[in-house]
């Protein structure tokens, strides 16, 4: 049965060349969209749970009450690491990550016998605990886990890094000298390399360095630590597994009265702790930022709505075109009613027509979504790949979405044509229906107005950026020029840089500041 039903659309579908590729092609350009809209939300639920204890992990957060107002912040001071670990047995383990919120670029050096020294500004270093990389798992090219971040001059580079330092030369064991606050000019010896986490991971580092080491670690070694001040450390904590983390904020209070209370109340403020689990820290809105910016779930909420929208509209068209053709069709099914087929036969028939028609424009949606993809990568500034749209988890849900959408494009028509009296379409007496065409009418409205209110939509959120990008900012910034002086050589000759560009008859005004 399946297999003449498949006959039978295989025919249908050579007999109406023009009609079948408008219907094929309405449903690709829908599920097009669908499919990259697809791979951007799964991306996005997907952050950081790739790690084996994700569902152990969390951040500390704080919600802090001062002069009325509450805000919450997933920094805290650096105690808080080891004495959550001392008072909790659930905890079994804990790390500080600390990244560069004084200077944005750090200056790193590759200094190497018989060759020329090479200066490169570089971002998004992080500077975190020994035991970072046995609670996080990264996937280690060189070197291993268990000993990266043991010794304060200890570095760790993505791939991409490492390339760009040494080329296809190893890395392990080579030497580089950071400057700037992270390194204090000394010379970083490389104990790992690792595959980069962006976009899957909401700790999008390019290189790690020791807690201990540069301004942070003689911060750590020289200064007084307290409860209250300082607030600059994320704070992760690994639960055992299967341990309940409510219990485990339910003893916070106890926490904080046990050992920050005396320091909270000299500062003349309190605060409360919170836990966020690491697979929520991405979407969580209660945070902005925390250490890359954070999403939020009302926009995922509101792209998974748009391709709701955009599929739907497919389908309306694919339901206007059946039903408008539905003559040429009503001899057909007057023909096979009499012949002695029931109208559950002629249902299945007519779905699984729709639904052959949706997985021929699967296979096409997959052709285009590849070539817009690099499109795609622009405008959400993304590094998606083939590989994420080929993946079997998309391929399985496009399947999926193609019978769903089959089914649901076809269903008014099967039931619509299925309903056909024999006598009269062999009689020649058949016409549309009042209630069919009224209902078609209705569709068309329906899906002009969603064709409408998408494009309004684009039209507002393309006016609001522009207005975000034109706006006055006060001052002329492609006027400006900012030097980082990130090296002690360049700093301790801040002056006599100055007074160079200010004796320049380009220069209108030179002057310096430690944040920009």
């Amino acid at each position: 049965m399946i297999s003449n039903y498949f006959k039978l659309a295989i025919r249908n579908l050579r007999r109406s060349k023009t009609f079948s590729l408008i219907n094929i092609f309405g449903l690709a350009i829908g599920m097009t969209c669908c499919m990259l809209l697809l791979v951007y939300v799964n991306s996005e639920l997907s952050f950081d749970k790739h790690h084996k204890a994700a569902n152990d992990i969390y951040v500390v957060s704080s919600v802090a009450a001062l002069k009325g107002e509450k805000e919450e912040w997933a920094r805290l001071s650096s105690p808080y690491a080891a004495a959550l670990k001392t008072e909790f047995p659930q905890i079994v383990q804990t790390a500080r990550l600390w990244d560069n919120i004084i200077e944005n670029k750090t200056l790193i050096k590759i200094e190497e016998p018989g060759k020329p020294m090479r200066a490169l500004y570089e971002t998004r270093g992080h500077q975190v605990d020994s035991t970072f990389f046995q609670m996080f798992d990264y996937q280690f090219v060189e070197g291993n886990a268990a000993n990266a971040m043991e010794a304060p001059d200890n570095l760790v580079l993505t791939e991409e890094l490492a390339e760009k330092f040494f080329g296809k030369e190893k890395a392990f064991g080579r030497t580089v000298r950071i400057s700037g606050i992270t390194g204090s000019d000394q010379l970083f010896k490389v104990t790992g390399v690792v595959k980069d986490e962006t976009g899957r991971s909401h700790i999008d580092a390019r290189f790690f360095v020791s807690i201990n080491a540069g301004w942070v670690g003689n911060f750590l070694r020289t200064q007084q630590q307290n409860f209250s001040s300082n607030n600059m450390f994320y704070t992760y904590i690994r639960l055992q597994p299967g341990t309940d983390p409510k219990k485990v904020e339910a003893n916070l209070k106890r926490f904080m009265d046990k050992h920050a209370r005396k320091d909270l109340d000299i500062a003349g403020f309190d605060k409360q702790l919170n836990l966020i689990p690491l697979t929520k820290i991405h979407l969580y809105s209660g945070v902005k930022s925390i250490v890359s910016p954070n999403n939020s779930m009302t926009y995922i909420y509101i792209i998974i709505s748009i391709a709701v929208f955009i599929l739907l509209i497919a389908c309306i068209n694919f339901m206007n075109l059946s039903t408008a053709r539905s003559v040429k069709r009503a001899a057909e099914v007057g023909i096979r009613k009499v012949m002695g087929a029931g109208r559950s036969g002629l249902v299945k028939q007519f779905l699984g027509e729709s639904v052959f028609l949706a997985i021929i424009a699967l296979l096409f949606s997959f052709i285009i979504a590849l070539l817009l993809l690099p499109g795609f990568n622009q405008l959400t500034n993304k590094e998606f790949t083939a590989q994420n749209l080929l993946a079997p988890g998309t391929i399985g849900i496009g399947l999926l979405l193609a019978i769903f959408t089959g089914l649901i494009a076809g269903s008014y028509p099967a039931f619509y044509l299925s309903v056909f009296n024999p006598v009269k379409v062999l009689k020649g007496r058949f016409s549309n229906s009042i209630s069919a065409t009224a209902l078609r009418k209705g569709l068309v409205v329906f899906q002009f107005v969603i064709s409408i209110g998408l494009v309004l939509a684009a039209i507002i959120i393309q006016d609001q950026m522009n207005f975000l990008r034109n706006q006055p900012l006060g001052f002329d910034a492609e006027q400006q020029i900012v030097v980082p002086l990130r090296s002690s050589e360049t700093s301790a000759a801040y002056p006599t840089i100055r007074n160079a560009f200010k004796t320049n008859s380009g220069v209108i005004a030179a002057e310096g500041t430690n944040f920009y």
